[in-house]
């Protein structure tokens, strides 16, 4: 089954056919049966896991007691590649299961084939 964007809201439809002849333009049947979507982006569940690792960080920076052998740049800097490390692969978890939990509730729909030639 192929994914190919349909809409700019995150939907996504594939073909319930995989053959390659029915791709074909020339050849394509006039009614084919699709599997429509709304695919969330996983890369935005890592990114915003990360950003809330990081102030994760700082503030475990901020609270945390001080220490004589580092400086506060140098340990948040180790909290921040732990807890944004741990913040990111949670979210991408997470995007990964709403991605998952996505494609149960997905429609299928029947398509027919329009030609614009045949309006000339």
């Amino acid at each position: 089954m192929t994914d190919s964007p349909s809409a700019t809201n995150g939907s996504t439809a594939s073909s319930a056919s995989d053959d390659p002849e029915d791709l074909s333009p020339d050849r394509g049947p006039d009614e084919r049966e699709i599997v429509v979507r709304r695919a969330p982006s996983v890369i935005a569940f890592l990114v915003t896991g990360l950003i809330l690792g990081l102030i994760v960080a700082g503030v475990s920076t901020i609270l945390g007691p001080p220490d004589q052998k580092y400086t506060a740049g140098a340990i948040f800097g180790m909290m921040a590649v732990i807890f944004g490390t741990i913040g990111a692969v949670v979210g991408a978890v997470v995007g990964l299961i709403a991605d998952r939990r996505s494609r149960k509730k997905a429609r299928r729909f029947r398509a027919i084939r329009i030609d614009d030639d045949s309006r000339e």
